[in-house]
This record gives structure tokens, sequence and C-alpha cells, in this order.
């Protein structure tokens, strides 16, 4: 009955239609935000990852040949457009353990947040 009674001009809408819209606009650089800030998050721990890898690749070689234990780190990095940064060796087989240290930068990039730099690290130990 209520239905025979409007007027020929009177659209269906609720007042308060278009403010769905409005909330969606406030929210959505949030969202972008923290998506993009997973996706950085899983870039870095990728990065940890591969850091960790020519750690282990590295104290492998400095059992054997200390001395070129860095640069395989560095080769094994390279892949990875990871820059090694610090690479310390400890020890020898002869003393009963050798021990590798490697370091980097991984650089981050966030919308609305900006460019980061974290740095990496990673240690591995092998014992003789």
């Amino acid at each position: 009955m209520n239905s025979l009674r409007r007027a020929a001009g009177h659209d269906d809408r609720q007042p308060d239609s278009g403010i769905v819209a409005v909330e969606f606009a406030l929210i959505l650089p949030v969202l972008v935000t923290l998506l993009f800030t997973m996706i950085a998050a899983g870039s870095v721990l990728i990065d940890r990852l591969d850091l960790q890898s020519a750690a282990r690749d590295a104290v492998r070689v400095a059992s054997l040949d200390g001395a070129d234990a860095c640069g395989v780190a560095a080769g094994s990095l390279a892949g990875n457009d990871l820059t090694l940064a610090s690479c310390v060796v400890e020890g020898s087989c002869d003393v009963g353990s050798v021990s590798v240290l490697l370091g980097t930068v991984s650089p981050v990039s966030i919308p609305f947040v900006g460019d980061r730099a974290v740095e990496l690290t990673a240690n591995s130990r092998y014992a003789c």
C-alpha cells in the first residue's frame, strides 16, 4: 500500500547508499600498505634464507680452504641480487671448528611508507 503513495520522481535508494564507497576509499590505502608490507616481508625472508644458504656454503669451503670462503659466499649471493657487506671466518679445522659470519643489506620499498634498508646477518658453524 505504501508504494501507491510514492511520488513519481521518488527513487528507492537509501539515504546512506554512498557511504560504502566513502568507507572503501578511506580504508583502501591501509589495505594496500598492508598488502605490500607482507610482500616486502616475504622478500626479506627469502633474502635471509639466501644469506643463510651462502653461509652454509662458505663454512663448508672454509673447513677445507679458509682463504676462498668469502669468495664462495659472494658468488652464492650474486645470483640472488644481494651483495656481501661483511664476511668473517673464524677458526679452522686444526682447532676443531670453523665459523662464518655473513652480513648484507636488503633494500625494501613499501608504498606510502618509503624505502628502507634491512640489515641481515647469518652465522654458520662447522665442527670438524
